[in-house]
């Protein structure tokens, strides 16, 4: 990235982050601090530089409430490791927090984000009174909702996040949530904005999701 700003021949440069890509722009950040003027992370936080992140415990708790809208209690839920900081530990303890307050008993299962860990992981937590199935990203639950067609189990509703259209384009009885990836885009853009026009100090920022 450094090589790649040099080429450009920048001196002062701001920088938005996204994702994993914010740990690259965090790392050209403090190894030239020269260089890098403004910084703005989205999904990812960092003490001390502007972020924009989304809502992850309160996108599984928004699911999981529409579900208890439904009549839909029995509810499994399918993960990422927890070693991964936000579509893993956050999401997942969302959903057990969740459950512990509703006095449910969760059923959950972990694994990578592929669409073979959503097939592996929704066979591995079906049973006949599954009611429902929520994933922690919408390609976990494209590989649960083809678990479930070739199973015969239409009737249990899949729900994703992340707001993918090949998911309800696919599969008749899923849902996902858009975790507000567009307004996201504008809160980055705002707050890079006011630390280069009005020298407003770094601040982490919330975006809200979408209601279903």
């Amino acid at each position: 990235l450094h090589r790649f700003t040099r080429a450009l021949g920048l001196e002062r440069c701001a920088v938005v982050g996204n994702s994993h890509g914010g740990a690259m722009a965090i790392k050209l950040a403090l190894d030239h601090p020269a260089l890098v003027e403004k910084l703005v992370l989205m999904a990812r936080e960092r003490p001390g530089f502007s972020s924009v992140c989304f809502d992850d415990d309160g996108a599984v708790r928004a699911v999981l409430a529409h579900l208890g809208e439904r009549g839909l209690t029995e509810v499994a839920y399918l993960g990422v490791e927890r070693s991964d900081l936000t579509t893993g530990l956050r999401r997942h303890q969302a959903y057990l927090d969740y459950c512990r307050e509703q006095g449910r008993t969760p059923r959950s299962a972990l694994g990578d984000l592929g669409l073979q860990s959503g097939y592996r992981l929704a066979a591995e937590l079906l049973t006949p009174t599954t009611q429902a199935m929520v994933c922690a990203s919408d390609t976990l639950a494209i590989g649960a909702a083809k678990y479930l067609q070739e199973q015969g189990r239409t009737d249990i509703l899949v729900s994703g996040l992340g707001s993918n259209p090949m998911l309800t384009f696919l599969f008749a009885n899923t849902l996902s949530l858009d975790f507000g990836y567009k307004d996201a885009g504008i809160l980055a853009a705002r707050q890079l904005l006011d630390q280069i026009e009005e020298g407003q100090p770094p601040r982490a920022t919330i975006a809200p999701c979408q209601p279903l």
